[in-house]
């Protein structure tokens, strides 16, 4: 046992298809493969010989074979399932000699220990000498999800991995949970048998120098299972014979956090050990890897935190010194850890600052090897290097290369991102011995699911030279199509309409002009409507500008159908970059602007310049009567309990006066670019709360509802299964989606056939499935289609929150509510599990809310910061 110091080697290049080219490292090496079509009879005679039955091998294969080779001169051979050579585990290698295994341990004497893949022999050392120190226990941790054979060679058993022919750095990234990559390990390692066993040597190929090929592939008897174990064999046996050894495989990738179910089986053997029992000594824990870097390093430091919980002095994990964040440059600050993720999450959690620095304190003390927070200073830094030499024009790095370097750095920050999150759990349910998982724990924090969800999108700046070089484009919002409900001739504003009734004075409409702001506003006010207030709120996320009487968005030009948007960004973030826009436009004047997607820009002159916030002060000038607020939100499927918040905030605070004197009339307007979905979830959470004030009409209540005879009117109803759940698990549950289903179905009263009804597009859009000929265009659909009956879902939920908080007059905001009484009583367990379990018998990943929140998210390339 001891310390030392390894060299960085950063993760290696995705998974490429297997086709005949040449390996980038190395310009002789040449992967050839070579299909055989089978002529083997599959019946097996018998033949007898010295009175002993032998059976002919048959192989179960049904495609056909494969060979393969990594050089002209080297030999063919079997392909694994036609793809890949077994190569042995690089951290062992040192030309043709294997290197002993180094194992480290943290600082301060700390009982975490870890290492890259050893032997079956070494392995067997490395717990004996841990064991020497008195551990009451050791905990072992194997962090592969790749498949990993050990080989019978010289009395040990030698690690192999199956590799690719044109990458044979890369370990194969399965995605597997655990119990699904002991079987992949045992499905190989009957291949291999049974490849091996096809002629009389019954031997197979493998691979141990793969820089210059000196004397490969090597040849091993590999007949029975016994001359080739699987990882659970190596791991499994040795704790099997040691009654203090505990073992664990933790199937982490290999970049980024883990997947929370992972982190559910960290804990759980924690749960009975003696790290939540009296014991003094806490257990020792070995974590081993194909490296003794990266995941490894993340195991060790979430150790660490496991085990500094043993400590009950709580001021050695808090911060010595006040911080010093206001007096700091932003590369000090991100030296620190502080990025723009991980400052919104410190706020987020409680105790955030000194949950961050006892994360801080467990990857210094555990850095031997590799520190994850300098890591992505490191990273960024090359990162900018790389952008600026393709700005400056050099081609030493290629867009894609710029693009890797990119998520690369956001692997980096979604692991330290990972950590804070992982210890504020454990601050949190240590002292309730996990009586809540950590799965169950985050799903309840969905203000942190969203942020996680949403942190890997490029941040843009609204820098002038993007917009000269054709990287960002000014796209008009208003285009052919848009104003499906025809109002462009009445207020100048594309799809304005009203909720149909007649004491809910809620409106929507798309993106106005200073004109269509205007007329809108003066079509409110006058005498003949009678409205004595218009509240005007914003939903947009994204960038907008108004050019001379027409208004533009940025956008990607890579994607110019959809705006660039600034997740997590507030109001007055996204005001100052549009501040930043204007300015520019005013600036330079001259721009390529697109009117219409379909046709080619045009080039104009642009004279006047404002932002949607100059507007509306504009009109306010002239209409006294009248506020304006944002709430951006995030996407057009599915929101978040903040963004309810926001919304419920502007109109309470505007129907404060109207509840006690109900002599007055305000209107509420919301808006988005198209005046679709955004603006339609604004009305019905504005209608919803306008009800609970002024009493639901009459159509709202049992019996009323218009009846739908038409086929699959269940579903058009919205009545799936996991809804009919969520209405038997609250109080009054009918009646509650009855009311929503009534403010829906009056929103869309006043709306043309080509724009779908908010609860319908639920069906509508899964129905779209059928027509799909990709499996990439079904996912999307499918994606979107729960997004959809998310929405529909929250919907139901807010509306049960307002009945049960009405005593209060709703004084606990809704994301509260969420977490004391919705998280309470399960809802989180049903939008964790959100699916169409009408049509499917196995739900796809979308079910999950961090998987589908992050999959809407436009696949577009940075160009921008990374703060």
């Amino acid at each position: 046992m001891g310390t030392g110091a390894s060299s960085y080697t950063p993760p290696p290049t995705p998974l490429r298809s297997l086709r005949n080219v040449r390996d980038s490292t190395d310009p002789d090496m040449i992967f050839e493969s070579t299909n055989v079509t089978r002529t083997d009879n599959l019946v097996g005679p018998v033949i007898i010989k010295n009175c002993m039955e032998e059976y002919q091998h048959v192989s179960d294969f049904k495609e056909p074979f494969v060979y393969g080779r990594l050089s002209e001169r080297l030999p063919q051979h079997y392909l694994i399932q036609g793809s890949y050579f077994l190569v042995r585990d690089h951290c062992l290698l040192d030309g043709e000699t294997p290197k002993p295994i180094q194992l480290y341990q943290a600082k301060n004497w700390a009982p975490i220990y870890w290492c890259g893949q050893p032997t079956a022999g070494e392995l067997a050392s490395i717990v004996k000498d841990i064991e020497k120190e008195g551990y009451p226990e050791i905990l072992m941790f194997n962090m592969r999800e790749e498949p990993v054979l050990f080989v019978n060679i010289a009395e040990n058993y030698i690690p192999y991995t199956i590799k690719t022919g044109y990458d044979l750095r890369t370990c194969i990234v399965t995605g597997k949970v655990v119990k699904e990559a002991d079987l992949f390990e045992s499905d190989i390692r009957r291949e291999v048998i049974a490849l091996a066993t096809m002629n009389d040597e019954n031997k197979f190929h493998f691979y141990n120098d793969i820089k210059t090929l000196s004397g490969e592939p090597h040849i091993f008897p590999v007949q029975f299972e016994d001359n080739l174990l699987v990882s659970e064999e190596v791991y499994s046996r040795l704790a099997f014979s040691n009654i203090k050894l505990r073992y664990r495989r933790l199937c982490f990738p290999l970049d980024g956090a883990p997947p929370d179910l992972e982190v559910d089986h960290f804990i759980s053997i924690a749960q009975d050990s003696c790290l939540t029992t009296g014991d003094n000594m806490p257990p020792a824990m070995l974590f081993t890897g194909q490296e003794s870097i990266g995941r490894v390093t993340l195991g060790s430091v979430m150790g660490y935190l496991l085990a500094s919980y043993k400590d009950a002095d709580e001021k050695k994990r808090r911060p010595n010194t006040a911080t010093r964040r206001n007096r700091m440059s932003e590369t000090e600050l991100q030296e620190q850890g502080f990025f723009r993720a991980i400052t919104i999450l410190v706020s987020l959690i409680e105790n955030g600052n000194t949950i961050k620095h006892q994360v801080d304190m467990a990857i210094d003390n555990c850095a031997s090897t590799y520190n994850i927070r300098t890591a992505i200073v490191q990273a960024k830094t090359k990162l900018y290097e790389m952008q600026a030499d393709a700005d400056a024009g050099f081609s030493f790095h290629s867009e894609a290369e710029i693009q890797i370097q990119h998520k690369k750095c956001m692997n980096y920050l979604n692991r330290y991102f990972f950590l804070i999150c992982f210890n504020a759990y454990l601050r949190d349910q240590y002292e309730n011995q996990f009586m809540v998982g950590y799965t169950k724990w985050m799903n309840r924090r969905p203000e942190i699911n969203h942020l996680r969800s949403t942190m890997f999108l490029p941040v843009y700046s609204t820098s002038y030279c993007f917009l000269e070089t054709g990287l960002h484009s000014l796209v008009s919002d208003n285009y052919v199509g848009l104003d499906l409900m025809g109002s462009q001739m009445d207020v100048r504003v594309a799809n304005f309409r009203k909720i149909n009734i007649k004491e809910i004075p809620v409106y929507g409409m798309a993106q106005p002009s200073s004109d269509g702001l205007l007329k809108v506003v003066n079509h409110l006010l006058n005498l003949k409507v009678k409205h004595t207030h218009v509240v005007l709120i914003n939903l947009r996320n994204d960038m907008m500008v108004e050019m001379d009487n027409a208004t533009y968005s940025l956008r990607d030009a890579g994607k110019l159908d959809e705006p660039i948007i600034f997740p997590g960004f507030t109001k007055s973030e996204l005001e100052d970059r549009e501040e930043e826009l204007k300015r520019i436009v005013r600036k330079n004047k001259i721009f390529q602007v697109y009117n219409e997607l379909g046709e080619s820009p045009i080039e104009r002159e642009i004279n006047k310049a404002y932002t949607i916030l100059d507007l509306a002060e504009n009109q306010r000038l002239q209409t006294l009567d009248m506020s304006y607020y944002r709430v951006p939100l995030l996407c057009d499927e599915s929101p978040s309990e903040t963004d309810i918040d926001g919304i419920m905030e502007v109109v309470c605070n505007h129907c404060k006066q109207e509840r006690l004197k109900n002599n007055t009339s305000t209107a509420f307007v919301f808006f988005c670019r198209t005046g679709k979905s955004r603006s339609t979830f604004g009305m019905a959470v504005a209608g919803l709360i306008l009800c609970h004030m002024k009493g639901f009409p009459k159509g709202a209540h049992k019996g009323e509802q218009e009846r739908i005879s038409c086929p699959n009117a269940q579903y058009t109803k919205g009545e799936f299964i996991i809804v009919q759940k969520l209405v038997r698990m609250l109080p009054n549950g009918h009646q509650v989606k009855r009311e929503v289903d009534f403010i829906l179905d009056e929103i869309f009263n006043t709306m043309t056939p080509m724009m779908f009804h908010m609860r319908e597009m639920i069906f509508v859009t899964y129905n779209k499935i059928k027509k799909c000929e990709t499996d990439h265009a079904r996912e999307q659909i499918l994606c979107l289609s729960i997004l959809y009956l998310e929405r529909y879902v929250y919907l139901i939920l807010f509306n049960s929150y307002l009945h049960f908080d009405a005593h209060t007059n709703w004084k606990r905001p809704f994301s509260q509510w969420m977490k004391e009484v919705g998280g309470r009583a399960g809802v989180y367990e049903v939008l964790d599990n959100l699916g169409f379990y009408d049509f499917e018998e196995t739900l796809t990943d979308f079910r999950k809310m961090s998987v589908r929140w992050k999959y809407p998210v436009p696949n577009i390339r940075w160009q921008g910061q990374f703060i």
